[in-house]
């Protein structure tokens, strides 16, 4: 009897537990994981030295490998460039998204360090920002919905955020290749926009937020159009792709918030078309650069063996790397799926969340239907629009654990959904580390 009465409780608990994710996601009770703060301090900069020292050794690795691998080639593209305009123009063509050759160049001719050094050293302190970043974003998430501070938990999150992967199977396919991932350590341009990007959905998220009349998470809804315009061109001038992800992704919510509006007479119409203009408006610098930038790779003086962006055939490209896509999309994104599948609730009705969600759909949709003609298809370049997108999702779904973690919930259900769901977001982590 006394099993039986426990088996009926713990059913009674997943079933409240279940119902709870339907729901949207305020006013919960969380338990205090209060730290003291010096303590959480110095954990915070533990995971940044670890970090740094697990990047800088990973770029000086690959770079003194005898394979030929994206970070060597960028680290040629970098010592191209002069000072001199006829040089640097030269050298803009073959790579116009350039702010991290900037660095690498830098560190190399006015501080001496070696070649290999300087692109070891800024590929680690970009991803140090991106930690910073990153670590900014969950932190802020986390104390919107538990009204307290969790510096620690938010740190070793965005650690986690800078580590994780795809799913290594070898016998199914290239551990990187098919199922892309969140964190190409191999590529230092896209590593180095991240932080970039994610501010952008900071800002965003924000502005739908303040559209919505709702209470903003990560700014004070001041100049946040003139700071979007601003971070989104230095995103450009570092690698376009999140751009690419991005502002479609800000078209299609703000356009569909302004037609809610309208449909459900809920706020109002005009401010959602001025908001939207606003948008446009601050997109315009990176949008006429970005124009710099195809010229620059489609004009037959750059480096690219193509005359342009094409349509393609869907999925055609990503078949050239996986012959079982939806396979792919499982072993690369499953702790987020998880987490979608398990919180509709938060992914559907929070502007985060549906957010994530958009971003991870239109980059996985452009990567899809749109490629480079010619030789350079199989590069599979709007790849990075797919992985850029599953950074964010990433980002909030690892958010979300947090959330869920500090929960007030001590039945056994939730204990079991808690532990399942970090054990899944760890194995991506070992997946990531062994990439």
């Amino acid at each position: 009897m006394k099993e039986n009465s426990g088996l009926k409780n713990f059913y009674k608990q997943a079933k409240e537990l279940i119902s709870d994710k339907f729901r949207k996601p305020y006013s919960e009770e969380y338990g205090d994981t209060y730290t003291p703060s010096y303590v959480a301090y110095m954990i915070t900069a533990l995971f940044g030295v670890l970090l740094f020292v697990l990047y800088y050794l990973f770029a000086l690795k690959t770079l003194n490998s005898p394979d030929i691998t994206d970070l060597s080639c960028h680290v040629k593209f970098a010592s191209d460039f002069y000072l001199k305009w006829s040089n640097f123009y030269e050298a803009w063509l073959r790579m116009p998204y350039c702010l991290w050759h900037f660095c690498v160049k830098f560190f190399q001719c006015r501080m001496g360090f070696p070649w290999f050094e300087a692109a070891s050293f800024v590929y680690a302190w970009f991803g140090i920002f991106s930690y910073i970043v990153s670590a900014l974003f969950i932190y802020k998430l986390v104390k919107f919905y538990t009204k307290k501070e969790h510096l620690l938990f938010s740190t070793f999150a965005s650690f986690v955020l800078s580590t994780v992967g795809p799913y290594s199977m070898n016998w199914f396919s290239d551990s990187y290749y098919g199922q892309f991932s969140p964190n190409p350590f191999h590529n230092p341009t896209h590593m180095a926009v991240k932080p970039f990007g994610i501010l952008l959905v900071m800002l965003g998220i924000d502005i739908v937020r303040k559209l919505k009349k709702e209470e903003l998470i990560f700014f004070k809804g001041k100049r946040m159009f003139l700071w979007f315009g601003i971070i989104l061109f230095l995103s450009t001038v570092t690698k376009p792709t999140f751009m690419f992800m991005l502002l479609p992704t800000g078209f299609l919510y703000l356009a569909g918030q302004a037609i809610y509006n309208a449909v459900k007479k809920q706020g109002s119409f005009k401010e959602a078309l001025l908001v939207f203009a606003k948008f446009v408006l601050a997109s315009i610098p990176s949008l006429l650069y970005l124009g710099l930038e195809m010229f620059a790779f489609y004009s037959g003086e750059g480096h690219r063996d193509a005359d342009g962006i094409v349509l393609s055939g869907f999925l055609e490209i990503w078949h050239m790397f996986s012959y079982d896509v939806p396979t792919s999309v499982l072993l690369a994104m499953f702790f987020p799926i998880w987490m979608v599948v398990t919180n509709p609730g938060y992914f559907f009705r929070s502007t985060e969340g549906l957010m994530s969600l958009l971003c991870y759909v239109v980059g996985t949709l452009e990567f899809s239907f749109i490629a480079e003609s010619g030789p350079q298809a199989d590069s599979a370049n709007f790849a990075w629009c797919m992985m850029a997108g599953m950074v964010v999702l990433y980002g909030v779904s690892i958010a979300k654990l947090v959330i869920e973690t500090i929960k007030k919930n001590e039945s056994k259900a939730h204990g079991i959904y808690i532990m399942l769901s970090w054990f899944f977001l760890f194995m991506h982590v070992y997946s990531g580390l062994c990439l």
